[in-house]
């Protein structure tokens, strides 16, 4: 058993405020199919049934609805009948599980419309899209402007009507209107997904260059954790060889001092004795007349002895204090100055000038070639100082310095000059004296050479200690620069854990300042761009992912669109192919002769494609797709072929003759027939009649008719009647009960 109407329900639609149920047969046993007629007078709401089974279908133009707005179709009021507050039609089908991709075996659709505009589609009893519904109609053959339902009037509006109207007819007629609700699905499936396709490149093309821009900075970020890794374990190497290098050379030169300063203390033990011998010699010795003189030689040998000393010592100072400023210098490691560096592009600024001119004036090649040789020495010199800069030594003034050193160095010679002359008076003074008195010169003599051995071991001690403060100041600055480099616990274990070799690593400092260049040409980078780096990443790899999803979607969904394109093709040439012979058929039974023909127009019979994207037209317009129908009908013993000729007699059974053809080849589960014998004579509709009982085998008729010979035809008879309400009722009779029993029931 096929598909079929089982029950139509109408409230509040147009003329039928109340609710109103009109319950159609089955298929009988033998396969064939009740026919149902609507009769009742003019104005009473026959028509109206049609409109709701069109309106439930899903039709949205109020003009073959017969009104103009929405509100139309709503139950106005009379004037004993208050206004509806909604519209609501029910179609319920039979035996659909076949015939539909549903589960069940009963198919309910209803539409609702309130007059506040809200309105709703629901099926079997659960919301749906429209979109839903006429796909799944689509698949039963069923439409709100198929052949299902010819509306009054449509009758002669399919010949009338222009080749491309036509074509939504013959749609459903040819059975792809289920095939063109899936490619116009597909195609709207395919322009999202190909604007969804321009966005993602949009946005992936604005997060492209910023992903790059991360990617370097993130790399330049490794690239300085890197350098600061190396850079934090060449300066422990480093810190600690310097530091242990600077400590064993400081304690070895304060042991060398202790030494000489404990020979300098004997010496002067050594002094002091000889200077208390002679003492006691000149009491015992000296001659009194000399005394004086002596004793005036001897004051003036150790004040000079004391000044010698003091501008020593003032001398050690001065020295000490310019060698602490060489170390710092020296210890202070920059890159290139931005001074330096601009002073030597404006020497390669003029270099170039000059070269210009030369070349203007037509110099000789050599000039030429000889300042051509300045600039690239001068260039190479600057670059081998950018890339590899030397520790500079700081200019240091040391005018007031060597002022000072010139001042005591004058002075020092003055007090040595001094010595050496009080010196050669007491050696003068001594020759004078008689034998007698050789001890006591001579132990001047031994003093003499005693004072001369502490003065060259003091300045040994000098020299040792000039080293040592040199040392002292270097071990004070790297702290200071440990300080500035080290944390805490790196200082401590520098100063605790001593190298088990000691060796010279001052070559080290050209690599730190080459990796502390290097760190500064990287730049601060903020740590976040790691994490910002990994959301920019996963968001790219994402929509990358989604484009590549969305591309091969998109070639899904046109590999879908040729296919269907094939199969409408395909079951369109079938089934018209069909239809033609059947029209003809038809034609000539209800005409009893004449011919006629259906012609196809096809999109590339109309106008050639033009595209820059021959697929992307292809898909959107197929040059194989049915744009249009013309008909052409010439009744017996005429020659005309124009629709425009005929009489409405002719239009109307060439209609019929065509519907009739389309129900053979592709029957519906039902088929609405608004009055199409409206125009025939009795005669034709003789022959209507008997069209209809070929029709009983192929489809579920409903006929809204006045003719007597149609009703005749008809299995059930609903009768429409309007009282003074303006509300329309039915009357439904089932002629096989009033053939038997002469009743009815209201």
């Amino acid at each position: 058993m096929s598909m079929f109407l089982r029950e139509l329900e109408i409230q509040g639609f147009k003329t039928f405020a109340k609710k109103t149920t009109l319950v159609f047969l089955p298929p009988k046993n033998d396969g064939k199919c009740p026919t149902t007629a609507i009769v009742g007078p003019n104005g009473s709401g026959k028509s109206n049934i049609s409109d709701a089974i069109r309106w439930v279908l899903g039709e949205q133009s109020m003009r073959l609805l017969r009104g103009k707005s929405s509100e139309d179709v709503i139950f106005s009021g009379s004037l004993g009948k208050a206004r509806a507050g909604f519209a609501e039609v029910t179609l319920t089908f039979g035996d659909a599980k076949e015939a539909t991709s549903l589960k069940t075996s009963e198919l309910s659709i209803t539409r609702r419309l309130f007059r506040s505009g809200e309105s709703s589609y629901l099926v079997n009893h659960t919301e749906a899209r429209l979109q839903d519904i006429r796909l799944l109609l689509a698949e039963a053959n069923v439409g709100e402007r198929s052949y299902s339902v010819i509306s009054q009037g449509m009758i002669d509006h399919i010949l009338v009507a222009s080749p491309e109207e036509r074509k939504n007819f013959f749609d459903d007629a040819t059975g792809i209107r289920h095939l063109q609700l899936k490619r116009k699905e597909s195609q709207s499936k395919l322009r999202r997904a190909r604007e969804n396709t321009l966005e993602l490149e949009r946005i992936l093309a604005e997060l492209e260059p910023h992903l790059k821009l991360l990617k370097k900075q993130l790399s330049r970020l490794l690239e300085r954790d890197s350098v600061e890794l190396q850079l934090k374990a060449l300066e422990e190497q480093y810190f600690k060889q310097e530091w242990w290098l600077l400590e064993d050379q400081i304690s070895a030169s304060q042991k060398t001092s202790k030494g000489r300063t404990e020979k300098l203390n004997q010496i002067k033990l050594v002094i002091k004795k000889l200077e208390e011998s002679i003492e006691q010699i000149e009491d015992i010795h000296i001659n009194p007349e000399n005394e004086n003189n002596l004793k005036n030689l001897q004051t003036s040998l150790k004040e000079a002895r004391s000044r010698y000393e003091k501008i020593r010592d003032a001398r050690f100072e001065l020295q000490k204090a310019a060698e602490i400023q060489i170390v710092r210098a020296e210890t202070s490691w920059t890159p290139l100055s931005l001074p330096h560096i601009i002073d030597s592009l404006k020497e390669l600024k003029k270099l170039y000038a000059t070269l210009g001119e030369l070349w203007q004036k037509d110099a000789s090649a050599q000039s030429c070639l000889l300042i051509f040789e300045k600039i690239k020495k001068h260039t190479e010199t600057l670059l081998s100082k950018l890339e590899k800069p030397a520790p500079e030594i700081k200019n240091i003034d040391h005018s007031k310095t060597n002022e000072a050193l010139a001042t005591n160095t004058e002075a020092l010679e003055k007090a040595q000059l001094e010595i050496k002359n009080a010196e050669q008076a007491i050696t003068n003074a001594s020759q004078t004296q008689d034998t007698s008195r050789v001890t006591f010169f001579e132990q001047q003599r031994i003093l003499r050479e005693q004072e001369r051995l502490a003065h060259s071991i003091e300045s040994e001690l000098y020299t040792h200690n000039l080293n040592t403060a040199r040392l002292e100041e270097r071990r004070s600055l790297l702290e200071r620069e440990m300080h500035e480099r080290l944390i805490d616990f790196q200082i401590r274990a520098v100063h605790s854990e001593k190298p088990t070799k000691i060796e010279d690593v001052s070559f080290l400092r050209e690599e730190i300042s080459r990796k502390r260049r290097l760190l500064e040409q990287i730049g601060g980078i903020d740590p976040d761009v790691k994490e910002e780096h990994e959301a920019v990443e996963l968001r790219y790899n994402t929509l990358s992912d989604q484009l590549t999803d969305l591309t091969e979607a998109t070639r899904d969904i046109e590999r879908i669109i040729v296919r269907l394109d094939v199969d409408i093709h395909a079951q369109s040439q079938l089934v018209f192919t069909q239809i033609k012979a059947e029209f003809q058929k038809f034609f000539r039974t209800l005409f009893g002769g004449g011919s006629c023909d259906l012609i196809p127009l096809r999109q590339k019979d109309v106008e050639p494609l033009e595209s820059n994207d021959a697929e992307e037209n292809i898909i959107d317009n197929p040059p194989e797709e049915i744009i249009g129908i013309e008909i052409q009908a010439t009744p017996p013993g005429k020659r005309l072929k124009s629709l425009n000729l005929l009489s409405g007699g002719e239009r109307a059974l060439t209609s019929i003759a065509l519907i009739s053809a389309i129900a053979a080849v592709n029957p519906g589960p039902f088929m609405v027939l608004d009055e199409v014998d409206a125009a025939l004579d009795e005669a034709n509709t003789v022959r209507f009649a008997e069209l209809l009982r070929d029709l009983k085998k192929l489809t579920q008729c409903i006929l809204i008719t006045h003719n007597r010979a149609t009703m005749e035809e008809a299995d059930t008879l609903y009768g429409v009647t309007m009282g003074e309400d303006g509300v329309s009722q039915i009357l439904s009779v089932k002629l096989e009960d009033v053939q038997s029993t002469a009743t009815s029931r209201r």
